[in-house]
């Protein structure tokens, strides 16, 4: 739906490649960016943010839901080093 309305807003046709919305202005594209990739990258880094936090308390909140998703994943508790690989797999 953004797409159509960027395209609509520069005057360009339905079939313009989305690639002169999304390329790097550098090389003379609009660069908007990618709405997936940003949803992707927000919660990891939310989430990387409240873990080391030097608030024990938060930290500890946000660390147990973590281990929690961790362990019903894996089918048994979470060791740090699970849940460091976990949240390298999602990151990827």
């Amino acid at each position: 739906m953004l797409k159509k309305e960027v395209k609509d807003t520069l005057n360009l046709p339905d079939g313009a490649s989305n690639e002169y919305l999304f390329g790097h202005r550098k090389q003379g594209c609009i660069g908007l960016p990618i709405a997936a990739e940003e949803l992707e990258l927000n919660p990891i880094d939310t989430a990387f943010k409240l873990l080391t936090l030097s608030d024990e308390i938060v930290s500890n909140e946000a660390l147990f839901p973590l281990a929690h998703t961790v362990s019903k994943r894996i089918r048994r508790t979470a060791t740090d080093s699970d849940i460091e690989d976990y949240l390298f797999r999602i990151s990827r």
